[in-house]
């Protein structure tokens, strides 16, 4: 025999050993597989069992049967089918019941779940982020607040745009067009105001032709004005101008006319007490005489301020009111009104005359 080396008979011992260790390390890998492989296929018949509970749908049903069932089932849970019991949570669930269900009745690859349900049911998926709200026109986005500040600028823009676009439309008329168009509606006025003029025109002339205008009553006399006011009933004017035609006079008049001559009166007093005073600056004595005279008008400017109040009562027009006589300021601006003192004037006017004798008479003696 020959002599093996002893590290070669180590080398094969442990390469022996080697191998039945991974020989028996496959088998356990082996047999953990099966059992994976064995649970799994266990929780995949579970979650059958489970989708067709929760679709509502026996183990032995057809394919339509499942359809029927999911669709069913999603109108009254999807998102957007606006049911009361809508809820995404649970339209996911019966959705992935379905997939499974369907992978499980056919081998093919199932329909895309969007479709069925727009095909047969007639929901239109809509992917959530890019849904939009209802409120607001669908614009803006983030809080209620900011949307609502989003669609305000929004229609501020839409409403510049419709502006713009107006006025853009309007500058493009034809100008001449326009012009022509305005001469023509102005004709047409103009053609129709001539017309009714001369049939009005040919009409009289024929009446007076006919011999209707004659022995009218009022022929060849002027028109009666009645002047009519219009801020007085009738009835009152009515018997005002009964008053009139019977030589009477309204109340109101006849004060007027006497509070206007007694107010001529107190100036023409005063005028005439004026001219007894010197110029301005009166001196004590003479201011003391002119504040007498002034005392002595207050009793008839009371009696004319009285009347006034009576007048302004009864007068039928606002705009014909008076404001009391005021003595100070009258008297005040006669006395600031200059005019030469009485003796002077006498004076001289004597002189004068004195002068105009004597030259008469020298004319008469030189004769």
């Amino acid at each position: 025999m020959t002599n093996l080396d002893p590290g070669f008979g180590m080398f094969r011992c442990f390469a022996v050993m080697s191998k039945a260790h991974q020989a028996c390390m496959g088998c356990r890998y082996l047999s953990v597989g099966k059992r994976r492989l064995v649970k799994t296929a266990r929780e995949i018949d579970k979650d059958i069992k489970k989708s067709y509970c929760l679709l509502g749908v026996s183990e032995d049903c057809e394919l339509q049967e499942v359809k029927e069932a999911f669709l069913k089932l999603a109108r009254k849970y999807h998102p957007d089918s606006g049911s009361t019991a809508a809820d995404a949570t649970k339209f996911d669930e019966i959705k992935k019941a379905y997939h499974t269900i369907r992978a499980h009745l056919s081998e093919d690859t199932p329909a895309d779940i969007n479709q069925v349900i727009e095909k047969d049911f007639g929901i239109k998926h809509t992917v959530p982020q890019h849904r939009q709200y209802l409120n607001f026109e669908g614009v803006g986005y983030g809080t209620p607040t900011q949307r609502q500040k989003q669609y305000d600028r929004y229609r501020v823009a839409q409403a510049a745009d419709r502006v713009f676009e107006y006025r853009t439309c309007k500058a493009k008329k034809d100008d001449k067009t326009t012009l022509v168009q305005h001469d023509a509606t102005l004709a047409r006025q103009y053609k129709t105001t001539q017309a009714i003029e001369r049939l009005v025109e040919d009409l009289i002339q024929e009446s007076i032709a006919k011999g209707e205008f004659d022995n009218l009553p009022g022929f060849g006399k002027p028109l009666k004005y009645a002047h009519e006011n219009p801020f007085v009933d009738s009835m009152t004017q009515k018997l005002n101008q009964v008053l009139i035609n019977n030589g009477f006079v309204p109340e109101w008049v006849m004060l007027e006319k006497e509070i206007s001559e007694e107010k001529q009166q107190v100036r023409k007093t005063l005028l005439a007490e004026r001219v007894k005073f010197g110029p301005l600056p009166l001196d004590l004595d003479e201011r003391q005489r002119w504040d007498r005279v002034i005392e002595q008008l207050r009793k008839p400017v009371s009696s004319i301020n009285r009347k006034i109040d009576k007048y302004n009562m009864v007068v039928p027009l606002s705009s014909k009111q008076q404001v009391h006589f005021q003595l100070a300021q009258v008297s005040e601006k006669v006395l600031n009104t200059p005019v030469e003192k009485k003796g002077k004037s006498k004076g001289f006017t004597q002189k004068a005359a004195t002068d105009c004798e004597k030259g008469l008479l020298a004319l008469l003696l030189e004769k």
